[in-house]
């Protein structure tokens, strides 16, 4: 909301010409010189950065009966910030099991919101990086296990990470956690005869 104020009440009606972003607004003046223009900034709640600022120019007064008006540099900017709506990511995996069930673990990424643009995870534990496409809230992967076998061997635990987020700079926040996700493989007990 911007506010209008003549240094000298108007005889009668006034008004005064505002130009915001282009288009001209009338705004009328009260008994002792006051006005007031509201303007919708347009920036929704969103989780990304989109900080703007909107700025007013005095362009003319009419009415008021007014011998002469001054303007000059009659201009106002007003700063709307950005608020932090956080995005979440997590990290979950299919639970362990024996060789004889198990063939791999499977990871799944997971926003809390689709997005309008990819990003791109890179995993301690996993080489290749994974995407989350635009419009989508998650991708898995899977990490092959080794075979079931008639041998005693120690449990295979999958233990995956996330590094970093590639394609998140647009985001006011993007919250996640870089512990470990881990899931065990037991050895089971195949009977040879």
């Amino acid at each position: 909301t911007f506010k209008v104020q003549a240094s000298n009440a108007p005889q009668g009606e006034a008004t005064v010409q505002v130009e915001v972003a282009g288009t001209i607004y009338d705004v009328a003046l009260d008994a002792s010189g006051a006005g007031t223009l509201t303007i919708e900034h347009g920036n929704a709640e969103d989780v990304y950065k989109d900080a703007s600022s909107i700025t007013a120019t005095i362009t003319g007064v009419s009415g008021g009966k007014y011998e002469a008006v001054d303007f000059d540099g009659a201009s106002a900017t007003a700063n709307i910030t950005d608020t932090e709506t956080p995005v979440e990511l997590t990290l979950t995996a299919t639970t362990g099991g024996t060789e004889n069930d198990v063939r791999g673990v499977t990871y799944t990424l997971t926003l809390d919101q689709a997005l309008k643009n990819d990003i791109t995870v890179t995993l301690e534990g996993y080489d290749s990086p994974v995407t989350i496409a635009a419009g989508s809230t998650s991708a898995t992967f899977t990490i092959d296990t080794r075979a079931d076998d008639f041998y005693q061997q120690a449990d295979q635990t999958v233990s995956v990470a996330i590094k970093e987020v590639l394609g998140a700079d647009n985001l006011e926040k993007l919250n996640f956690s870089t512990e470990a996700v881990s899931a065990t493989v037991t050895d089971d007990a195949d009977i040879t005869t």
